[in-house]
């Protein structure tokens, strides 16, 4: 108790050993033989108190005024003492009743398990030290133990050759509530959910998949929505589009004034916007090879962020013939191998996805994944590679995973007014700014 209180006073983060402080941690036994101890005083104070009145009650009312004294202060600086180290070391007791009584570890391996953690003002890091010993095994995989004593959800695990870090959120993030969006934003960084942000310097090349009725759609909107409005040197990310049911996306495109070679529907549109896009590949590619900087990608050289998005994957592969099918999926999949570092990207949205409908070299470059419900269990493994996710529930509500990162439950933004009234003057305005460039590249 005394190393624990030291490394506290020093704001050196504490590191507990389970066999030896746990009974000093566990504050409420020794309260309790406090409180006993000093009751006990007092009722043989009262006692001697008693017996001294034969000869003065000077005595006797000191005894009594002692016993009383102790009886008050117990009463109060006690509780409060249980209260301070409740409050300070309530990590601590959790984390050594999770050992202790859980029966994770036995007495021979607690004596050789030693924990920390560290504070910051969202998150909580458990760092459990590897000592060379078969309890280390054992550190990698505490995960599930950890969110249940703490009640807190985890970030993030990382395992190195000493140690493991659990970082565990302290606070539910709240959920977005919109009733409008910026035209224009140069932060290059999209807030869904708590920590759930989309940095375009990085890899967002996306699958988006969900149950029907689960909030796929406003999701897609939001996301895409944000990212049109980003802007580098004063140009707006880039958006092209297919939709081969002619759904919402299509005729958003279409009502903002898209310029047309910016989105299509027919399988031959489909692959016009693709082959313009590969296009849009190569030249990106000349202009960062000529480029000095070291450790960038194309946004650090001045080139907007660009999005290829196709909705209902799976029905527009599907209406595709053998060979059709085989030269879409080979340029999507250089697309997807080869986007990240120009800045470029690709979201495909679908239903439930199957290794039938998404091939296994375009499925491996979506390193972002996001499902809306609760996906079956091929999905999850599709997607998420692993079954083990957390249950959802409620509209608007899914799983994502960032950079093939540890899946995490998020709750989507959820629009306050009409979701088309929302979003509708954000996409007008890029439509009119990619109107504008045409116009500037074709004369200038």
């Amino acid at each position: 108790m005394i190393r624990i209180l030291l490394n506290r006073l020093r704001g050196e983060p504490p590191l507990i050993n389970f066999y030896e402080d746990y009974r000093y941690v566990n504050i409420t036994p020794w309260i309790r033989k406090i409180r006993l101890i000093v009751l006990g005083i007092s009722a043989f104070l009262f006692f001697v108190g008693i017996l001294s009145t034969t000869s003065s009650m000077v005595p006797a009312l000191t005894f009594w005024i002692i016993a009383i004294a102790l009886i008050y202060f117990q009463a109060k600086y006690l509780k409060r003492l249980k209260m301070w180290v409740e409050n300070n070391f309530w990590i601590d007791r959790l984390l050594l009743e999770m050992i202790v009584t859980n029966g994770l570890f036995d007495e021979r391996l607690q004596n050789s398990v030693w924990l920390s953690y560290r504070e910051t003002q969202n998150t909580l890091e458990v760092i459990a030290l590897k000592r060379g010993d078969s309890f280390s095994r054992k550190v990698e995989n505490l995960e599930t133990e950890i969110e249940s004593i703490l009640g807190l959800p985890l970030i993030e695990k990382n395992i190195f050759p000493t140690r493991v870090e659990y970082s565990l959120l302290k606070y539910k993030p709240v959920r977005k509530l919109v009733d409008s969006l910026p035209k224009e934003d140069s932060s290059l960084s999209i807030e869904i959910y708590g920590d759930f942000v989309i940095d375009l310097r990085h890899n967002y090349s996306m699958l988006v998949s969900g149950a029907s009725g689960a909030g796929k759609s406003f999701f897609s909107y939001y996301w895409i929505t944000r990212f049109i409005s980003q802007t580098v040197n004063g140009k707006h990310a880039k958006l092209f589009a297919i939709d081969p049911k002619q759904s919402d996306l299509y005729k958003l495109c279409r009502t903002a004034g898209m310029p047309t070679e910016n989105y299509g529907t027919t399988n031959a549109e489909a692959f016009k916007i693709v082959r313009s896009y590969l296009k849009e590949m190569e030249r990106r590619m000349a202009i960062y090879d000529e480029s000095s900087a070291f450790d960038s990608v194309g946004i650090d050289i001045g080139l907007e962020p660009t999005l290829l998005i196709i909705e209902e994957y799976s029905s527009l592969v599907a209406s595709l013939d053998t060979k059709e099918k085989k030269d879409f999926e080979n340029k999507v999949a250089i697309i997807a191998q080869k986007a990240r570092s120009l800045s470029m990207g690709i979201c495909i949205v679908m239903q439930q996805p199957r290794s039938d409908s998404l091939s296994t070299n375009i499925r491996e470059q979506l390193v972002n994944s996001v499902f809306l419900g609760n996906p079956s269990k091929e999905s999850a493994g599709m997607m998420f590679g692993t079954t083990d996710l957390p249950q959802v529930k409620g509209k608007g509500v899914g799983v994502y995973s960032i950079e093939r990162g540890n899946p995490k439950e998020f709750e989507s933004p959820q629009f306050t007014e009409d979701v088309f009234d929302v979003i509708l003057p954000v996409w007008e305005h890029v439509a009119k700014s990619y109107r504008t460039e045409i116009v500037k590249e074709k004369y200038f």
